[in-house]
C-alpha cells in the first residue's frame, strides 16, 4: 500500500511539473507586440497588443498603431496556448481571447462573437 502511495505522489508531481512548464512556454510565446485585427460589427479594428514583464508580472497593453493606449487592461491569464486579456471596453468589462497558431500568427475572439487575427511584430 505504501508503493501505491508513492506512485501516485510521484505521479501527481509529475503532472504539476508539467503544467507549469507549458504555462511558462506559453507566457514565453505570448510576449512581444502583436499586431491584432477584430473583425467588429463596424469592420475592422486594429490594434496592438503587447505583454512584458515587470517585477516578475506579465502586463498586457492594448495600444493603437501610433502607441497611444486604446483600452486599459485588467488583467491576462494564461492557459494552454492561449491567453485572455480582460479590459474596459465602451460597454464595460471584455474579454479578448488569443490562442496560438503557429510560431507568428494567432487567432482569437472577442467575447466569443467577434473573430481576432494577429501577427507577430518584430
Amino acid at each position: 500500500m505504501k508503493n501505491v502511495s508513492r506512485v501516485i505522489i510521484v505521479i501527481l508531481f509529475f503532472v504539476i511539473t508539467l503544467q507549469v512548464q507549458a504555462q511558462d512556454s506559453t507566457k514565453d510565446y505570448f510576449m512581444g507586440k502583436w499586431d491584432v485585427t477584430v473583425n467588429g460589427p463596424n469592420g475592422e479594428m486594429k490594434m496592438v497588443v503587447g505583454f512584458e514583464e515587470e517585477n516578475n508580472e506579465i502586463i498586457g497593453s492594448i495600444k493603437d498603431e501610433e502607441g497611444k493606449e486604446l483600452y486599459k487592461v485588467n488583467s491576462t491569464t494564461f492557459g494552454n496556448e492561449s491567453t485572455t486579456v480582460n479590459f474596459n471596453g465602451s460597454q464595460g468589462p471584455v474579454d479578448l481571447y488569443l490562442k496560438k497558431k503557429d510560431e507568428n500568427h494567432l487567432t482569437g475572439d472577442i467575447m466569443s462573437m467577434f473573430s481576432a487575427s494577429g501577427e507577430r511584430i518584430k
